[in-house]
C-alpha cells in the first residue's frame, strides 16, 4: 500500500469531515451512512473507513472544532473543594 505525506492525509481527512457535516446537515446525523458522507467527499465507499472507524468520529471532529489528528491534553485544574 502506497504511503501519503502527512499534508495529504490531514488535507484528506478535512475532506471527510467537511463532507460529513454537510451530510449531516442535508440529512440528520442518524440517517447519514458512511456512504453518504464517501459520496459527498468524492471518494470510495472504503475511504472514510482509512481515516475514521464510523460515522460518529467526524462527527465529534467537526463538533469540537478539530481538524487535525492530534488533541493536545487540557490544562491542568486545581481540583473542587
Amino acid at each position: 500500500m502506497p504511503k501519503i505525506a502527512d499534508e495529504a492525509r490531514t488535507a484528506r481527512r478535512d475532506q471527510i469531515i467537511a463532507a460529513a457535516a454537510g451530510c449531516f446537515a442535508q440529512a440528520g446525523y442518524h440517517a447519514t451512512t458512511m456512504a453518504d458522507i464517501a459520496e459527498a467527499a468524492g471518494v470510495s465507499k472504503r475511504t472514510p473507513y482509512l481515516y475514521f472507524p464510523g460515522k460518529e468520529a467526524p462527527r465529534l471532529a467537526f463538533s469540537l472544532g478539530r481538524r487535525t489528528t492530534t488533541v493536545e491534553p487540557r490544562p491542568s485544574r486545581p481540583p473542587i473543594r
